[in-house]
């Protein structure tokens, strides 16, 4: 009888020995792609020490993957956390992943004499930032708002949003070697119109006819209808702050607070009856008149500067990882008078080790007064040129109301945002000078609302029905943001 075959018989254990000698003769011949896979090899057997990650370490540099360098330097401060050589390799290679703020805070970790070295210059101002967009809605072309009473209402209203344009500044200070604070402002100005549409029965005295006796006259009561198109602006300011907070190990905690402020001119109806009475018939030889009774209908308009606070808080945390960097984020707001509790988690990954090719997928969990509904959404970049990326990205779900970006970017709309898909362009013209051109495209509702009497003719209060019309936002903006 033949006995079973060992577990990973045709791959005997690797030995420390083993992987010391050839990792070793890799290293000093530069065969880098061997002295990775040897190393992994060795990592798999539990074979794991300081001279092992450095080599790695050093083998992905040569490859330019410094994603993954970072990671395998890290890993070897795990074993000796104040070692020289692998705290100074660590820096480079996260300076040259992009990721300035973590190795910043590796600074922290360094004596003074290595900290010289790097000839690094240290300001407060760490970065800033600039953006200009403009947004295009065809909402005002594409929802009909001329039949906004059906058969059985007599009240009916729209409020759309046309075009918008913004401007943001952000601004980053370097508090200490381990916390960014990062400031912001936004301004934004949206386009709206209100239609309201309303209907009533009017009194008209149609004919008098005069007899011997007196005259009568005769009235109609026709239903007639009136719209009234408002257009207005809706002026927004948001302020934030937040920071990050760079942990060891690739651990970042990002705090955010953020006060939106808005500021409109609020027009609304006001419906009011009063019974009244006209004259039916008048005798002559008496001297006397009849009358009759009907419900008379008043609609006046009011005009009210209206303003409103909203706030949101965010915090969020990442951890870094050889491939990846995993986060979660939790928020709480009140856009638009009502609470939202918010919570993703999202993985970023970068399967050539650098920034060459890069993603961001996430999912969403988005609370607002008990309703609850899913967002999920997916990021794709690459580098195209030595000094260019491309990005793609997709949220499919209704986004009004939530957050994005850690709480940097709100969408209070008053109707509802299906999905949104967007492409950029980020131009680094040199290290510390970079562009950024977005496009974004939103496909949105807006709601419509009628008021309607009971069905059947009984008597009751009034019924509000709501539709949802459908329409399309373009957003395009240029950024532009400079290292100091």
């Amino acid at each position: 009888m033949l006995a079973a075959a060992a577990p990973f018989a045709g791959r005997p254990q690797i030995t420390y020995a083993e992987t010391e000698q050839r990792t070793y003769r890799c290293y000093l011949d530069k065969e880098w792609d061997s002295l990775i896979t040897i190393g992994h090899r060795a990592i798999r057997h539990d074979i794991d020490y300081y001279y092992l990650r450095t080599r790695m370490g050093i083998a992905y540099d040569a490859r330019g993957q410094f994603i993954r360098s970072a990671w395998q330097y890290d890993q070897a401060l795990g074993f000796n956390r104040k070692d020289p050589f692998a705290t100074g390799q660590r820096y480079m290679a996260l300076t040259n992943a992009n990721r300035p703020l973590q190795a910043r805070a590796l600074q922290a970790t360094m004596t003074r004499e290595q900290r010289e070295l790097l000839c690094e210059k240290s300001p407060v101002l760490e970065f800033v930032s600039l953006d200009l967009g403009y947004a295009v809605s065809n909402a005002y072309s594409k929802i009909n708002t001329s039949d906004l009473m059906g058969p059985d209402s007599i009240y009916g209203e729209a409020d759309l949003y046309g075009n918008n344009y913004f401007a943001s500044l952000g601004l980053g200070f370097n508090l200490s070697k381990r916390f960014t604070l990062l400031a912001g402002y936004t301004y934004l100005n949206f386009a709206k119109r209100k239609t309201i549409q309303y209907s009533y029965a009017e009194d008209r005295l149609d004919s008098t006819r005069i007899y011997e006796w007196g005259y009568q006259n005769f009235y109609s009561f026709p239903r007639v209808s009136n719209d009234v198109p408002i257009d207005y602006f809706i002026v927004q300011h948001e302020f934030t702050m937040g920071g990050v907070i760079a942990l060891d190990r690739g651990v970042n905690i990002i705090p955010v607070f953020r006060l939106v402020t808005a500021r409109y001119n609020n027009t609304s109806a006001a419906y009011r009856q009063e019974q009244v009475s006209d004259t039916s018939f008048f005798f002559y030889g008496t001297d006397t008149y009849y009358t009759f009774p009907f419900i008379r209908s008043h609609y006046s308009f009011t005009d009210k500067d209206t303003s409103f606070n909203n706030y949101l808080f965010s915090l969020t945390a990442t951890r870094d990882f050889d491939l990846l960097t995993v986060g979660m984020s939790g928020s709480w707001s009140n856009l638009n008078g009502a609470d939202q509790l918010q919570a993703s988690g999202f993985v970023t990954w970068y399967p050539l080790g650098n920034l060459n090719l890069y993603g961001t997928t996430g999912v969403t969990m988005l609370s607002e007064e008990g309703d609850g509904r899913m967002l999920y959404s997916q990021m794709v970049g690459g580098k195209v040129t030595r000094w260019l990326w491309a990005e793609g990205d997709f949220i499919w779900g209704d986004l009004s109301n939530g957050n994005t970006s850690n709480g940097w970017v709100v969408y209070n709309n008053t109707g509802r945002i299906r999905y949104r898909a967007g492409a950029s362009l980020i131009l680094t013209v040199i290290r510390n000078l970079e562009f950024t051109f977005n496009y974004q495209f939103f496909e949105k509702e807006s709601p419509l609302y009628r008021y309607a009497t009971p069905e059947n003719g009984r008597e009751g209060p009034v019924v509000v029905k709501t539709t949802w019309e459908r329409y399309q936002a373009h957003n395009m903006f240029i950024g532009i943001r400079v290292r100091i």
